[in-house]
């Protein structure tokens, strides 16, 4: 995605699951903006 050179990248899921990938917003970048409807 960023080869297109966007002005931001959002990222969006449904359902975050904690409990089995705790680590896993530190796999996109800083300036990626995510958001979870529901976390688990």
């Amino acid at each position: 995605v960023k080869k297109f050179n966007p002005k931001k990248v959002y990222c969006n899921f449904i359902i975050e699951l904690h409990s089995e990938f705790p680590d896993s917003r530190k796999q996109f970048d800083k300036d990626i903006e995510i958001t979870s409807l529901l976390q688990f």
